[in-house]
């Protein structure tokens, strides 16, 4: 890679996730996107000409014809779902380097491959989970690090996405065990039909205990398999003085105390505390952050914002509730690769 070009971008997938990306490369001075990739020719070339790219060479339906040149430094995957590990593992396989989005993929065994590929060619893999870049999950992570909550109680995360977990995850540190079961057992209902939910309980390091409810839009029969719709995300972590509930959809937060309002005062004073922390820190936009770190990573050798290690950690979280609720069982972390849920969660769903 020459210092002085651009590093060259081809976005693969031409959806919502492709527009949020293509607001911030320009502002990034070291890359230029190349191109555009999806199957439907027709939003491969929309999306190329809505940022100023037009003529051959500019859109593909075949990622493998941008796999083939040599001015591509750099994959940035964000199909459907199910169709995100192999172009990924292509890429790498390649020579490039990878930007996957969330959720990275549909099983342990995809992602440990797609991490073994990336380290054997020598290139980085990097994953998106922009949430963590996000001020007020920031800012609930701090609060549990300051001792200001008391003893801590517990935490519940009720609603849907791959951010739920990977956000937990962020805030305390990987699982030790879970527990789960389904609401009800009609697993495999058209997604057009009432939702089935999955409850789980997931223990963290410290004796750390969170309660988790999810929907069919969501984790249970999840995301990794369909097109989930944007849906509302709520946390309350919850201490001996003080408790925080906060939503990532519209970034809202909320400290709260005792039930009699014998803490009010501490309260206020934990809120004044909580709202005053990473002032510099915005509240949407995390790509604005990943995106040119993961530039800087791939261009000095570094290591980007989040690794696939990282995205491995939700899809590990995620197999493990899936499997407990599927077999009445507590799983226990890290999930071995001789566990028939390693490989194919989804095939193993009850029949």
């Amino acid at each position: 890679m020459a210092r002085d070009i651009p590093l060259g971008v081809v976005i693969v997938g031409a959806g919502r996730a492709a527009e949020i990306h293509s607001w911030w490369y320009p502002e990034i001075p070291d890359a230029r996107v190349l191109a555009y990739v999806d199957l439907v020719e027709e939003k491969a070339r929309a999306r190329a000409e809505a940022n100023g790219l037009t003529g051959p060479g500019t859109y593909y339906t075949d990622y493998r014809q941008a796999l083939a040149r040599p001015d591509v430094d750099i994959f940035d995957v964000m199909p459907t779902p199910p169709a995100q590990p192999e172009i990924a593992m292509a890429a790498l396989e390649a020579g490039k380097h990878v930007l996957v989005e969330k959720p990275m993929a549909q099983s342990l065994a995809q992602c440990d491959k797609m991490i073994e590929i990336a380290r054997r060619r020598g290139v980085i893999l990097g994953q998106v989970h922009q949430n963590r870049l996000h001020r007020t999950p920031r800012r609930a992570k701090l609060l549990v690090q300051s001792g200001r909550m008391g003893q801590f109680v517990r935490a519940r995360a009720l609603g849907s996405t791959i951010h739920t977990l990977d956000t937990l995850i962020f805030i305390f540190g990987r699982p030790e065990w879970c527990a789960a079961d389904w609401s009800y057992p009609q697993l495999q209902e058209p997604v057009n039909r009432p939702p089935a939910w999955l409850n789980g309980v997931v223990r963290f390091p410290n004796g750390v205990s969170c309660s988790i409810e999810m929907g069919y839009d969501a984790v249970c029969v999840p995301q990794i398999y369909f097109n989930a719709g944007r849906t509302f995300v709520l946390f309350e972590l919850i201490g001996e003085r003080i408790g925080v509930s906060f939503a990532w959809v519209h970034n809202q937060s909320r400290i709260w105390g005792r039930w009699d309002g014998a803490d009010e005062a501490y309260v206020r004073e934990t809120q004044e505390w909580f709202d005053a922390q990473l002032p510099d820190v915005a509240d949407t936009n995390g790509h604005r952050v990943l995106l040119p770190a993961f530039i800087a990573a791939v261009r000095n050798g570094g290591r980007p914002l989040l690794t696939g290690e990282d995205g491995r950690q939700a899809i590990e979280l995620f197999t493990g509730l899936y499997k407990a609720a599927a077999t009445s069982q507590r799983v226990d972390f890290p999930i071995r690769s001789d566990d028939p849920f390693y490989s194919n969660p989804l095939a193993m769903i009850p029949g």
